[in-house]
């Protein structure tokens, strides 16, 4: 019998656009994928219990209810480490929302059948339908990451996973901060897709400016230990700039007749002041990568339990 595709979307209030999402992913997904299974995280535990949704190309669904909320990316990871312990098959992690589109998913999935077991598919935004501050911010967010951790970052969540390599996942302590960012910072070998991004089926979306920055630097602080490294050395380069303005202060004041009354006592002060800010964000940055080094981090496989309150089943396999 062939393995099943199981779809894990995170949901926070999207179940109307889901209920009309799971019929068009069924219509794209034919049976040469196999047997599709959907499992909801549900990440409002504290919001209205929610209607059952079904579609007939689905033969399981359940919902991961979680003790609180978690943020999309801890759900992600939540319902991933779920899985690893069922070693199910293919994996597709898509938005609950519509946005990302059926068509892709099974463009994706058909990527990963021919590339094996051992490579994640993601899929890459060659164009967004977000509003023109929403590229904006993006922009901004794209390079600024490129610039702190050295990588170059177009793909979300949005993603194949193979069944064999759920288990390896599961054990990153870095998908618990941030999915996409956890998969490049560790390693694990991908590819990219080119998609475009679809548009949500109901409703607006929950995503503010304030959990857009902080979806940002979570992706960041996925590399902190690099980006303390690249930031220690820039803080060096500047010191090694003010140590030679106090030698050019130095020499104007005794080996040249420009300096007048008062010049050099200021500017040499101004200076050392710099370069003993310079020093501690120096000491700063070294104490932080070591910290960082030395930090228990929360490993998925192992913690999980500790927000999960319950899996509901709202439908099983025919017998």
């Amino acid at each position: 019998m062939q393995a099943a595709t199981t779809v894990v979307t995170p949901c926070y209030n999207d179940w109307k656009s889901l209920a009309a999402l799971l019929p068009a992913l069924g219509a794209a997904l034919p049976e040469e994928f196999g047997p599709l299974e959907l499992l909801i995280v549900n990440d409002n535990p504290f919001g209205a219990p929610p209607e059952p949704v079904d579609s007939a190309r689905f033969q399981r669904i359940r919902v991961l209810t979680l003790t609180r909320n978690l943020g999309h990316q801890r759900a992600i990871a939540m319902g991933l480490t779920f899985l690893a312990g069922e070693e199910p098959g293919t994996v597709l992690v898509m938005d609950a929302d519509g946005e990302d589109r059926p068509e892709d998913a099974a463009r994706l999935l058909q990527a990963a059948r021919e590339h094996g077991s051992d490579v994640l598919v993601f899929a890459q935004r060659t164009r967004r339908s977000e509003s023109l501050l929403f590229r904006l911010g993006y922009f901004f967010y794209r390079n600024l990451y490129g610039m702190l951790t050295g990588n170059s970052i177009r793909m979300g969540n949005f993603s194949v996973v193979p069944g064999a390599l759920l288990r390896k996942i599961a054990a990153l302590p870095e998908i618990w901060t941030h999915y996409a960012a956890g998969i490049q910072r560790t390693g694990v070998p991908y590819i990219h897709i080119p998609t475009q991004r679809g548009k949500r089926l109901d409703g607006a979306s929950s995503m503010n400016t304030t959990a857009l920055v902080t979806h940002g630097l979570s992706a960041v602080s996925v590399h902190s230990d690099r980006v303390g490294v690249r930031l220690l050395l820039v803080s060096q380069v500047f010191i090694a700039m003010v140590l030679s303005l106090m030698m050019t202060v130095v020499g104007v004041k005794f080996f040249t007749t420009l300096a007048i009354p008062g010049w050099a006592t200021s500017a040499f002060g101004l200076t050392l002041i710099l370069l003993t800010q310079l020093i501690i964000t120096s000491f700063f940055f070294v104490f932080f990568v070591l910290g960082s080094r030395t930090h228990q981090s929360f490993v998925p496989a192992r913690d999980f339990q500790h927000y999960l309150a319950d899996v509901l089943v709202w439908k099983e396999p025919a017998a």
